[in-house]
């Protein structure tokens, strides 16, 4: 949903997957300690997601697809 006007009309952006921590977070679940970070891509899209434990905030980070499948970020040139 749009967090500015509400609408659910929503599309796919194409993205060079580089973007900054905006937000990054540790989680405690009974099944250990999960990272939850916000990413602003270059592009004007944030997205949720996960970094390393030594990311901060404003740090530049870039995608790549980790073992499991899922979109996590690294710092940039190491996702490179």
């Amino acid at each position: 949903m749009c967090p500015v006007c509400g609408s659910r009309e929503l599309g796919w952006e194409e993205s060079t997957g580089h973007g900054t921590v905006y937000s990054t977070s540790d989680v405690h679940t009974r099944d250990g300690v999960h990272n939850v970070s916000l990413i602003d891509l270059d592009e004007g899209i944030r997205l949720m997601s996960s970094v390393p434990a030594s990311l901060e905030i404003g740090e530049r980070v870039g995608a790549f697809v980790d073992d499991d499948g899922r979109l996590v970020f690294a710092p940039l040139a190491e996702a490179m």
